[in-house]
């Protein structure tokens, strides 16, 4: 549990026990009808809050864990420097995104994007010219099967080239 956790359960628990001190009259004598309506309904505030704080750090405890930063690999792709590719207008001719970073690039017609997600990338404004028209070619299932339902859903247009994955003859330790 972390410091912000503990200290939300700290609160809550100290609300919580305002609230009882309130209704108990702590400090002052209780009108002779018992508990009066405000009493009760700032009780149900101060206890309504603390239910939600409870809840959130449940929320937060549930939560599956992403391992993306912590493996070497993930570290390595995360964190590995981009080549950089400054101002470069591109016509009728593939190009690579794994592991670049397209700054200030023009795309025309003919651009067929690689991307088998080794490495990221990253484009900073990108434009494209009036004769842009694209094709996104991968070897990865799983960015081929994202494309194929973007395309579907009508989010992007653009042509998908299936190309089969290469795999090693020999499988490396």
């Amino acid at each position: 549990m972390t410091k912000a956790e503990k200290m939300t359960i700290a609160i809550g628990a100290g609300q919580l026990l305002i609230a009882f001190l309130a209704i108990l009259g702590f400090g002052r004598k209780l009108p002779p009808s018992g508990l009066t309506l405000q009493m009760g309904i700032v009780f149900i505030l101060i206890a309504g809050g603390w239910v939600c704080s409870l809840y959130a750090v449940y929320s937060s405890l549930s939560r599956p864990v992403v391992p993306m930063a912590k493996t070497p690999a993930s570290q390595k792709w995360l964190y590995t420097p981009l080549k950089e590719i400054y101002r470069r207008k591109f016509h009728n001719e593939k190009v690579q995104l794994d592991g670049f970073h397209y700054i200030d690039c023009e795309f025309g017609a003919g651009v067929t994007f690689v991307y088998d997600g080794l490495k990221q990338f990253t484009l900073t404004n990108a434009k494209p010219l009036p004769d842009y028209t694209w094709s996104f070619q991968t070897s990865n299932v799983s960015i081929q099967r994202l494309i194929q339902f973007l395309q579907q859903t009508g989010m992007i247009g653009g042509q998908l080239i299936h190309q089969p994955p290469q795999w090693p003859d020999k499988i490396s330790n």
